[in-house]
């Protein structure tokens, strides 16, 4: 009885790479200080789907001499914005030298400056359309202002269109380099829905126990398993659901509601019915607690284990969804299997919400358990994970599916607190993508924003 899982930490260079430039956050773009000696400013505006009115400062010297605010701006709409300059440079036909660059989404045009004095600080106006050149996504652009005597300054813009679904492209360097992982189960809508929304809803994970790291931040629960060595799994499968998003080191956790590290696993990374079932009931008492996490297997062929599927009814029955792995295969060989003897802890569970894992193209891996006996709903089964050691890299196996929809499970109680375990198991598969064929019982491939949507978050716009 062990963990489902394959590591291979590499400093975040394996795997497939998605080419492209990642834009400022999508709701908010902070001003960028000029570069350069001289008087030059920078600026930013940002604008949303949700509705909060845009904003630009434009700033010079580190202090903001002007701004402007005016309302959303949907695909192919326009505002007017006015700039205070100094200095600015004239070009041959007397006006403004300005240029536009690194956006396909933005087109700026300069409208002229006020006064006749372009040696003095004058009002210079310009011209804003957006037109994304992916519907709900960002893009980034710059305006180049060339004032006399200092490097070029910037106008830097971001946002998203009105007509669609904001998004949030973090920094992290393992989305940086699997962008696609995270739009299979749309993470950067749902994170764009609950950032800076604090979470109370907890994730008990019961594994080895996770370290933390300058990119992980868990508290440890109760030791029910002989020896206090650890290996990295527990790291990686926490990381998963709350590593820091959008910091710029390591990975983006797919949730921000808080773990608590239980260890059932012993100094050889296996579990047993009595460690098991001592880390059931400690972490369901544990206040806060909503969610269950539990990326472990037993062996293909034993005996269902009576008392911890008592033991996890009874956290169903207290207000506490347990999320389960279906398991990568029979025996732990490598091909997945329909066979409810090949995962009994996944087979003999079937009101907790289990996992199967689905390749690039949303189908299910080969080496993923699947069919109706084992697994409820799907994530990918390759995801980039953090280790105990300060780096990255991708985890496979369906340890690393399930605490995808464990994250995703604990934002929506935490959104609507009212939902019972079953409500929002059933909500997950209802909300998730449909897949044609797709072995699961809900025949669907878990959605963070959909699921949010389902369980009644409104965009602001809407409300």
């Amino acid at each position: 009885m062990t963990c489902g899982c394959a590591l291979s930490m590499i400093d975040g260079v394996e795997g497939r790479r998605w080419v492209f430039v990642a834009a400022a956050m999508a709701v908010v773009a902070s001003a960028s200080p000029a570069v350069g000696r001289g008087t030059g400013g920078s600026a930013s505006i940002a604008w949303s789907k949700e509705g909060a009115p845009a904003a630009l400062a434009w700033s010079q010297a580190g202090k903001t001499t002007t701004s402007s605010n005016f309302g959303t701006l949907a695909a192919d709409a326009s505002a007017s914005v006015q700039l205070k300059l100094t200095n600015p440079r004239r070009t041959a036909s007397g006006k403004l030298a300005v240029g536009l660059t690194g956006s396909s989404a933005f087109s700026i045009t300069y409208n002229g400056c006020t006064g006749k004095n372009l040696g003095r600080k004058q009002w210079c106006r310009v011209t804003v359309v957006y037109a994304p050149s992916e519907a709900g996504e960002s893009d980034s652009g710059v305006l180049k202002a060339t004032p006399r005597h200092a490097a070029p300054t910037k106008l830097s813009l971001s946002g998203c269109s009105a007509g669609g679904t904001c998004l949030l492209r973090p920094n992290d360097p393992g989305f940086l380099r699997h962008r696609g992982v995270y739009k299979q189960i749309d993470a950067l809508a749902g994170w764009a829905a609950t950032q800076g929304k604090p979470c109370t809803a907890a994730i008990a994970d019961l594994d080895s126990y996770a370290t933390n790291t300058t990119d992980l931040r868990v508290r440890k629960g109760a030791n029910v398993a002989p020896g206090t060595a650890n290996d990295s799994h527990g790291t990686a499968v926490s990381s998963v659901a709350r590593a820091k998003t959008n910091n710029g080191v390591g990975v983006p956790g797919i949730g921000n509601c808080p773990i608590i590290s239980v260890r059932v696993l012993d100094d050889h990374a296996y579990w047993y019915e009595n460690t098991l079932l001592a880390g059931i009931n400690w972490a369901c008492s544990q206040p806060g607690v909503k969610v269950l996490n539990l990326s472990l297997w037993q062996g293909a062929g034993q005996s269902n284990l009576t008392d911890v599927s008592a033991a996890l009814q009874a956290c169903e029955d207290s207000g506490i969804l347990p999320v389960l792995i279906a398991g990568n295969g029979s025996s732990n060989d490598v091909v997945g299997t329909d066979d409810p003897s090949a995962n009994p802890l996944a087979a003999g569970n079937p009101n907790t919400l289990r996992v199967a894992g689905v390749d690039s193209d949303n189908q299910i891996h080969p080496h993923s358990n699947y069919g109706s006996a084992l697994a409820d709903i799907a994530a990918p089964y390759c995801v980039p994970v953090d280790s105990p050691y300060g780096t990255w890299g991708v985890g496979c196996g369906t340890s690393f599916a399930a605490p995808q929809v464990a994250a995703v499970a604990a934002e929506v109680f935490n959104l609507n607190p009212s939902l019972t375990p079953a409500e929002v198991k059933q909500l997950l598969m209802s909300s998730g993508t449909q897949v044609p064929g797709l072995d699961v019982t809900s025949g669907r491939v878990l959605d963070f924003y959909n699921a949010l949507v389902a369980a009644g978050y409104v965009p602001s716009a809407l409300r």
